[in-house]
């Protein structure tokens, strides 16, 4: 679901990147849209781990644990065939 969230995300940059191009907007409107978009992406990345970390317990963090949103990717990779697919995959959209 997470990653479908930052999909969304990338889509609304592009989408909105294209708007302002086509209402006239400078480069500089432009460049501080993406600024923004990626401020966002960056805060919901960095909320979403300590969201998934909080309610493992201390004794258990030292055996796999990460704190940015590449180790928790890279996790994922690592781990892929023993996580259940409805975690991996959103199947509503």
């Amino acid at each position: 679901m997470l990653l479908r969230a930052i999909e969304k995300y990338s889509y609304v940059k592009s989408f909105g990147t294209l708007q302002l191009q086509e209402k006239g907007a400078t480069e500089s409107e432009i460049a501080a849209y993406k600024i923004f978009i990626d401020n966002d992406i960056d805060f919901f990345k960095t909320q979403s781990i300590k969201a998934i970390n909080k309610p493992i317990p201390e004794y258990l963090k030292v055996l796999e644990h990460f704190d940015t949103w590449d180790d928790a990717m890279m996790f994922i990779a690592k781990f892929k065939q023993e996580i259940p697919e409805e975690l991996i995959y959103d199947k509503e959209n």
